[in-house]
């Protein structure tokens, strides 16, 4: 886990007690990971044509950029929900 000892006994049970939880859950990502990539080479090693790489490669959307609001804008968003501010 990468813990000093120092760092250890600084620590209450409940707080240690979540960092193993997500030191558990950051291992079997990395198991599913590991698998994952082994039954697909083995996959491809059985296969007898390779599919085109292009088909394989799937291309991401670009994630949408979040819109920066004016004060202006978030001022009338708050009227037409009728919430009443110091503005």
């Amino acid at each position: 886990m990468g813990l000093s000892p120092d760092e250890f006994w600084k620590l209450t049970p409940y707080e240690f007690n979540l960092m193993i939880e997500g030191f558990l859950a950051r291992e079997e990502r990395k198991t599913n990971d590991i698998l994952y990539l082994a039954w697909h080479v083995e996959a491809f090693a059985r296969s007898k044509r390779l599919p085109k790489l292009q088909t394989l490669l799937k291309k991401r959307k670009p994630k949408s950029q979040n819109q920066t609001l004016t004060k202006e804008q978030l001022i009338f968003i708050a009227k037409k929900k009728g919430l009443a501010g110091p503005w």
